[in-house]
């Protein structure tokens, strides 16, 4: 266990781990490649399924790109319903998370084409 701890220092990694791993020297990632990935990640437009099987529905949301998919969002922007082909859009939240710099996804970014959403944005 101890070489771990000093194989550890050499790749770069330099904070307090829990005692409990059972190193003397207990060390934590310090690398910056490791913290940006862990720190920053892109917000993304992108579908949350719902609905009964086979008859899915979708709500447009703002997620962490890294959550999962139906994963807490951190706003919800509209809906969309693929078999009627319905949407309901929340137009001055999500203009505000595309200046913000939120990425949708192929498929939202059709359906805010469709509502000529961008167009908003760039005036």
């Amino acid at each position: 266990m101890k070489n771990l701890a000093s194989s550890c220092k050499e790749v770069g990694f330099a904070e307090q781990l829990p005692a409990s791993f059972g190193f003397e020297d207990t060390t934590v990632p310090n690398n910056s490649r490791i913290r940006k990935k862990i720190a920053s990640h892109m917000i993304k437009l992108r579908l949350k399924r719902y609905g009964k099987k086979r008859a899915a529905s979708y709500r447009i949301v703002a997620m962490n790109s890294a959550t999962r998919r139906d994963g807490r969002p951190l706003e919800e922007l509209g809906f969309y319903d693929p078999r009627t082909d319905e949407t309901r859009l929340e137009v001055p939240a999500i203009v505000k998370r595309l200046k913000e710099g939120a990425q949708p996804t192929e498929t939202v970014r059709r359906i805010l084409e469709k509502a000529n959403v961008f167009e908003q944005v760039k005036s």
